[in-house]
C-alpha cells in the first residue's frame, strides 16, 4: 500500500471514530479534490491548513436529505475543526504531502515513515521496528532480555506488549 493511501486512511479512520459516515467522508473528499484541486487530498497539507474551511462551506449550509454526519458535526459548533486538528496534528508534512505519521501506542510513542525501516511502524528515537519486538515476545522470550538486547526500556516494551 502506498504511504499516501495509508495516511488518507488514517485520516478516514479519524472521521470514522467521530462517527461521520463512509457516504459523508466520501462526499467530502470529492469536495476537497474539487476546490482544493488535488487528488490525495486527505493526505494533503492543504486539509490542515485550509480542508476543514472548505468543508466547513461546503457542508455548513446542508439541511434536508443532504445533511448528514459531516453537517452534524459542522453545526456541533466547530466540532469538526476539532475532528480535523486531532486527525492532522500526528502527520508531518513534506512541501505538499504526508511525509511521516506518529502514533502513541499504549502509551508508546510509534512512527510510520516510509524512509524509515521501509514504512514499517518504529518506536520513536530508534530503528527499532515495533514486529521485531512482538516477534520476540510472541517468541517467548523475556520483556526484560528484549528491551536490553534492543536498548529500549523496560516499560516501552512492556506496553507494546499490552498493545499486542
Amino acid at each position: 500500500m502506498p504511504f499516501v493511501t495509508l495516511a488518507e486512511a488514517y485520516v478516514v479512520r479519524a472521521f470514522r471514530r467521530a462517527e461521520v459516515s463512509m457516504p459523508e467522508i466520501r462526499k467530502a473528499v470529492r469536495v476537497l479534490r474539487n476546490e482544493m484541486g488535488v487528488d490525495f487530498a486527505l493526505a494533503s497539507q492543504q486539509l490542515k491548513a485550509h480542508g476543514g474551511l472548505v468543508l466547513w462551506d461546503a457542508v455548513g449550509q446542508a439541511s434536508g436529505p443532504r445533511a448528514g454526519s459531516i453537517s452534524r458535526v459542522v453545526n456541533g459548533q466547530g466540532v469538526f475543526l476539532e475532528v480535523v486538528a486531532d486527525a492532522l496534528k500526528n502527520i508531518t508534512y513534506d512541501s505538499h504531502f504526508a511525509e511521516r505519521i506518529a502514533l502513541v501506542v499504549a502509551g508508546t510513542r510509534v512512527i510510520v515513515d516510509p524512509r524509515l525501516n521501509f514504512g514499517q511502524p518504529t518506536i520513536d528515537g530508534t530503528r527499532v521496528r515495533v514486529e521485531d519486538v512482538l516477534s520476540r515476545l510472541h517468541a517467548g522470550e523475556d520483556r526484560f532480555a528484549v528491551a536490553a538486547d534492543y536498548g529500549l526500556d523496560r516499560d516501552v516494551v512492556a506496553s507494546l506488549t499490552l498493545a499486542a
